[in-house]
């Protein structure tokens, strides 16, 4: 059976048991008072006025992300979040890849949206409160000076006319 058709077949209820063996796991652990070290936090919502932040716990695999709520973690993970420092190597590479997806979407006559992947801490580096919030879900305008971070060359947004 192909990947696809194996995946199409699964339930929900494959998902919940997988997720509620890990609960239990994790809730045990927990109530032992042991800590787990944060290698980052990826994401933050609010619910029911309070702050929950998606996690990536350290030696865990990213299948065993967790929202957890503020209290739950320290002031430097949080900080680590709301003003990100990426390393040179990671900026430089989103840096590479975001100008590659926009000159190949220039060049490109397709309608179809280009995906550019990025590290959530890197875009927020890059883009972190600027820009619009679009009528389109999760979507964000951002305008030419929205990319100075990004020390592309002068003519940049103008490639277009040469093509």
């Amino acid at each position: 059976m192909s990947f696809y058709k194996e995946l199409n077949n699964l339930s929900t209820a494959d998902f919940y048991e997988y997720s509620t063996r890990t609960n239990i796991k994790r809730k045990a652990v927990k109530s032992s008072r042991e800590l787990f070290e944060v290698e980052r936090v990826i994401s933050r919502r609010n619910r029911r006025g309070k702050a929950d932040y998606y996690v990536k716990w350290k030696n865990y695999s990213s299948l065993e992300n967790t929202w957890e709520p503020e209290e739950n973690l320290n002031a430097a993970a949080i900080r680590a979040f709301e003003n990100p420092a990426p390393a040179e190597n990671m900026i430089q590479d989103a840096r590479d890849s975001l100008a590659c997806g926009i000159l190949e979407q220039l060049k490109s006559k397709s309608m179809l949206p280009t995906v550019i992947p990025f590290r959530h801490d890197v875009f927020r580096y890059f883009f972190g409160g600027k820009g619009e919030i679009s009528n389109e879900r999760g979507a964000v305008l951002l305008e030419k000076s929205d990319f100075q971070i990004c020390d592309f060359r002068g003519d940049w947004d103008k490639i277009a006319r040469t093509l």
